[in-house]
């Protein structure tokens, strides 16, 4: 096998002294070997410094924080040492398939990435604290928003491996949720790309990976996207990442983003700033606040509501649950009530019919 391209694996940590031995020995047991593995603790208050310094290999390097830089930093302590043709962030409570470097690796040559940057991505399954699989999870390789909207501009066969420009995945990230591009745990970017776009560095406190992905995208590298499942995304009681998507930084790190992405950040996507603003505001202030408010989470609602009036009014004023959605919020709790006693006769009409 051509052991040519050398890939970095880059795994920041903190307190996961029960996972970390596993994700480096799913990195240590891989059919490929050309790679260094560099571990940035983040100042860990269990054993994990114990258990990453009881490997011997020389391709492990720990780097140890004295403090605790916080998470997107800690990104990048993880990274800067790198020495690879390419680079992976994995989390110390994940896993990759022994055959995901081989696969990785042949689709650098194939695509000629060594002269060419290239980003790839492949498909993941969900395991809990055991490893067993969730069998229920989906593990698409981009985020389903971004899977609904290449879906509408050209029919896509999810059984191959497909590339696309990078500005044209940037168009559908950001006309949404400001979606990741690919999953953080099996994104795979050329080194140059990442020293290209300073890394990643950002004021964001739940979406680093996020836009770390967009400026990746700036780029316009070839996105290649493997539907293999080389990765194992790990759910536990301290990684409950559904949590993010209802919690308000969210809402505040897309606006920081609406004022970073100015026009010259977007050339290629066919999107302008203020674009971005109106996606923003249709998110956040109309489907996130319908959604959540019907979910039950009106107090949530109410701060995402107060959020996108407070930052682009102008916009938000043309929107009609801008304007109605204090009183809309009152009838919500009746209205579940009207539609678990529904849901109820429904069932009870479904059990008679079944039992006569």
């Amino acid at each position: 096998m051509n052991q040519e391209i050398k890939f970095s694996i880059c795994i920041p940590n903190y307190n996961y002294a029960n996972y970390i031995g596993k994700t480096i020995d799913s990195v240590l047991g891989q059919t490929y070997s050309n790679f260094e593995i560099l571990v940035a603790d983040n100042a860990s208050t269990d054993k994990s410094v114990e258990v990453i310094n009881g490997y011997d290999d020389p391709r492990i390097k720990l780097i140890q924080n004295n403090i605790n830089v916080g998470f997107a930093p800690n990104l990048d302590k993880a990274s800067d040492l790198a020495s690879g043709d390419y680079m992976l962030m994995l989390s110390s409570d994940d896993l990759m398939h022994e055959r995901a470097l081989e696969v990785y690796a042949e689709q650098i040559s194939k695509y000629d990435g060594l002269n060419k940057p290239l980003v790839l991505c492949s498909s993941m399954v969900r395991i809990d604290e055991n490893d067993n699989v969730f069998k229920d999870l989906n593990g698409f390789a981009l985020t389903q928003q971004i899977v609904d909207h290449i879906a509408k501009a050209r029919s896509v066969n999810w059984e191959q491996i497909n590339v696309f420009d990078g500005h044209e995945i940037l168009t559908y990230a950001l006309s949404d949720n400001f979606a990741i591009v690919g999953r953080f745990l099996s994104l795979c970017y050329a080194r140059t790309l990442y020293e290209k776009v300073e890394g990643y560095r950002s004021g964001m406190t739940i979406m680093p990976d996020a836009h770390f992905s967009h400026k990746l995208m700036t780029e316009n590298p070839l996105l290649v996207v493997v539907p293999e499942n080389l990765f194992y995304y790990r759910i536990h009681s301290a990684n409950n990442y559904s949590a993010i998507y209802k919690h308000p930084k969210l809402a505040i790190d897309a606006y920081q983003m609406t004022q970073l992405y100015r026009d010259d950040f977007l050339l290629g996507t066919g999107l302008s700033n203020e674009d971005i603003k109106n996606n923003f505001v249709h998110y956040f202030g109309v489907k996130s606040v319908i959604s959540s408010c019907l979910y039950g989470r009106v107090w949530y609602s109410f701060r995402l509501w107060h959020l996108v009036w407070s930052v682009y009014p102008e916009l938000y004023r043309m929107k009609i649950i801008a304007w109605i959605f204090p009183f809309f919020s009152l009838l919500i709790y009746p209205l579940r009530i009207v539609i678990r006693v529904l849901r109820n006769y429904m069932n009870g009409q479904k059990k008679n019919t079944i039992n006569q």
